[in-house]
């Protein structure tokens, strides 16, 4: 795989670089999913705030 060690994945980092991931579980149900997406939207706002 020495071929993977010269690859060019700038386009890819700059894309992935500005994403958030997070883990959803399939078991979750409707109101826990909303719960997670409340707290991430405090947390990124209480940092674009600063």
């Amino acid at each position: 795989m020495k071929y993977l060690e010269a690859a060019d994945y700038s386009v890819s980092d700059d894309f992935i670089a500005r994403n958030i991931s997070c883990l959803i579980k399939l078991s979750w149900t409707e109101e826990e999913v909303k719960l997670r997406a409340e707290k991430m939207v405090a947390a990124i706002t209480s940092v674009i705030n600063k």
